[in-house]
């Protein structure tokens, strides 16, 4: 690259720039090279990167090097950040009372209102709002571990309408208290162990899922899939729609059909009435001269 100062000679001066002996234009001068970082955990396996953010060498864990040093030895501490999991957690519980609300909109008869959801009685509905709460209500196959429910770890059915509603409660310092002594547990419960183990019952030999995520992911997985049990319902509702429009547009042609009907048989009694009255009004008239005619005799 060719590189010129605007004016005087300050860069020539600082040793920044020279003049190249060969083409007599500015040149760059590079006092060092641009090295990778390199540093080495627990003194052994060197590792590099072509920026200071190292994200390699621990998982799941950022190294920021802030200057090079050396021959020299850096303690780092790392803590658990228990913020983060409550508010993935509590999103979760907000998430699922969303849905739960939603579903109850839809599958309610208001008593006071006398007024019925959309899907009123809908049985696929009703089946995922009970298959959802009873999920999150019971066992999640957490073998081995100090916490088998969600209950254990501050995530409760709420109490409002005496239990009977479907939404969950989060008890945060339930939740901060069975972080900090089982974390690991904590996190098993939720999600699956590492390698992603599924074991079998021992009775039947079929495999059950682990922790939160693997079992709703097996239940809903094929609810939402393309062509699942949602779809097909998706499907056969819109066939219902079109089959009642149908009927609708076919109604209302044989209203327009009477209608027409109903009209020309009204047009055609105007024009009988009329020819009557005409005929009215000559007998009317006949009868009148003929009173005449009698009178003068």
């Amino acid at each position: 690259a060719v590189f010129h100062e605007v004016e005087g000679n300050v860069l020539h001066s600082l040793g920044i720039l020279s003049i190249d002996e060969i083409s007599g234009e500015d040149i760059l001068n590079i006092s060092q090279a641009a090295q990778d970082a390199r540093l080495s955990i627990n003194g052994i396996d060197e590792i590099t990167g072509s920026t200071n953010q190292v994200t390699s060498a621990i998982p799941g864990l950022t190294l920021n090097l802030l200057k090079a040093a050396p021959d020299t030895t850096v303690t780092v501490k790392v803590s658990p950040n228990y913020q983060e999991a409550e508010a993935a957690v509590k999103a979760f519980v907000d998430q699922y009372n969303s849905v739960m609300a939603f579903i109850e909109t839809k599958v309610k008869y208001d008593a006071d209102t006398k007024i019925k959801g959309d899907l009123f009685g809908d049985p696929i509905l009703q089946g995922i709002q009970s298959r959802l709460r009873s999920i999150l209500g019971g066992n999640l196959n957490n073998p081995g571990e100090h916490f088998q429910s969600l209950g254990e770890v501050g995530i409760s059915t709420s109490g409002a309408g005496f239990g009977k509603s479907a939404l969950l409660e989060f008890d945060t310092a339930k939740f901060r208290k069975a972080l900090s002594e089982h974390a690991d547990s904590v996190a098993n419960l939720f999600g699956a162990r590492a390698g992603g183990i599924t074991p079998r019952k021992e009775s039947t030999g079929t495999e059950r899922a682990e922790g939160l995520a693997n079992i709703l992911k097996e239940y809903l997985h094929p609810l939402v899939m393309y062509q699942g049990s949602l779809a097909k319902t998706q499907e056969n509702y819109q066939k219902q729609i079109d089959q009642v429009k149908k009927e609708i547009e076919d109604f209302n042609l044989r209203v327009e059909a009477y209608a027409e009907r109903v009209r020309l048989q009204f047009v055609s009694l105007e024009t009988m009435l009329a020819a009557l009255d005409a005929e009215r009004q000559w007998l009317s008239n006949q009868i009148k001269a003929m009173n005449l005619y009698k009178n003068d005799d």
